[in-house]
C-alpha cells in the first residue's frame, strides 16, 4: 500500500523476490591459438517451480543466502 498527501505521477520501480526458482550458470572459454584474448560465453538455465508466470520480467540473479525483509503490514508513505 502506498499512501502521500497529494495527488501526482510518481516515477517508481517494484521488485519481487519468489521462492520456488532455481538457477544455474554454465560458462565456455576459446582461447585463440595467437594473441592473449580469451572469449568467454555464459547463459543462464532458470526451472520455475513457484507455480506463477511471469511475462516480460526483468531478471537479476543472486547466489548464495538471501536475506529477505519479513512481511509487514504498515504502509510506506511516499514524500516529494
Amino acid at each position: 500500500m502506498l499512501e502521500t498527501d497529494r495527488a501526482g505521477k510518481l516515477d517508481a520501480e517494484l521488485s519481487y523476490v519468489t521462492g520456488g526458482m532455481s538457477w544455474e550458470a554454465d560458462y565456455s572459454m576459446l582461447a585463440q591459438t595467437q594473441g592473449e584474448a580469451i572469449d568467454v560465453v555464459g547463459w543462464v538455465t532458470m526451472d520455475n517451480q513457484s507455480g506463477r508466470t511471469f511475462e516480460n520480467a526483468r531478471i537479476k540473479l543472486m547466489a548464495g543466502d538471501v536475506s529477505k525483509i519479513q512481511r509487514t503490514t504498515r504502509a510506506i508513505c511516499l514524500r516529494r
